[in-house]
């Protein structure tokens, strides 16, 4: 159960990295070199095609990488840590919502009653004099809607061989993402200083680590358990924006972080039955 906890946390991580080494750069061109860099990494480890047909594994790609990464990065290049952890915390509903439109899976109560209330205790790590994009919202927005279909579709599918899932997408998505980048951004601006040290995290942790766990956990937890755990997302940018960036929180964005931890206790994250 804890592999579906850790994924989300390293990815609340992105907004820090990104605000203190990565903000200079093209949020399509950084899209890129996060994909193809993970993906070819864990190429090192993997033998032989996932088990998926080539139509999924493409369909997968697209949704977890080619759409995704790009939206994720204007959304923290726009938008303040807090407020694109907010929408993106959106996911755990979409997920439930997702499975119940294209499984036919109709959300337990108490499952949509945790939901809400970890929104709710994301809404609550808001602060009201921050800046908002509405182009950066509907990216959080539409970002989520990607990996939230593509969570429930693996959920559906569930493939073996985690790894050279996630290592086949990252590297197929960055390479589909690589001509648009091109085509919007032109040539891309070489890395610089102590921006070796945020693309490493972004590349290595982040995204070759946390999506190798996060396929993992799908496939042993199914979609409707993992999904909560993203609520830990949005905690992990507001602690790391406090430590990091120097920035306060005040008495109610500790309790949303409190109604956060309850509500993935509320949710029950169990692994689900085995058919195999």
């Amino acid at each position: 159960m804890w592999l579906a906890l850790i994924p989300p946390i390293l990815w609340g991580s992105s907004y820090a990295a990104i605000g203190l080494y990565l903000n200079d750069l093209t949020p399509i061109w950084l899209a890129v070199w996060r994909a193809l860099g993970a993906g070819l990494l864990l190429m090192f480890w993997v033998r032989g095609f996932p088990a998926l047909s080539f139509k999924r594994l493409m369909m997968l790609s697209l949704l977890n990488v080619t759409l995704f990464f790009p939206l994720l990065m204007v959304s923290a290049f726009l938008l303040p840590g807090a407020v694109a952890g907010t929408l993106g915390s959106t996911f755990v509903i979409q997920v439930l919502l997702f499975r119940w439109l294209l499984d036919g899976v109709k959300p337990r109560l108490a499952s949509m009653i945790a939901a809400v209330a970890g929104i709710a205790g994301v809404a609550l790590l808001l602060n009201p004099g921050t800046d908002f994009s509405v182009l950066g919202a509907v990216s959080a927005l539409t970002g989520t809607a990607c990996i939230a279909v593509a969570t429930v579709l693996l959920g559906r599918w569930s493939p073996s061989g985690a790894l050279g899932l996630t290592a086949w997408q990252l590297v197929i998505g960055g390479t589909l993402l690589a001509p648009l980048a091109f085509c919007v951004a032109g040539l891309p601006q070489l890395p610089t200083g102590n921006q070796w040290l945020g693309l490493f995290w972004l590349v290595v942790l982040n995204s070759a680590l946390g999506y190798w766990l996060w396929m993992t956990a799908i496939g042993k937890l199914g979609a409707d358990r993992v999904a909560p755990a993203a609520l830990l997302n949005p905690v992990t940018a507001v602690i790391l924006g406090t430590v990091i960036l120097n920035e306060q929180l005040d008495l109610v964005q500790w309790l949303g972080i409190f109604v956060i931890l309850a509500a993935l206790i509320m949710n029950g994250i169990k692994p689900r039955a085995c058919s195999h």
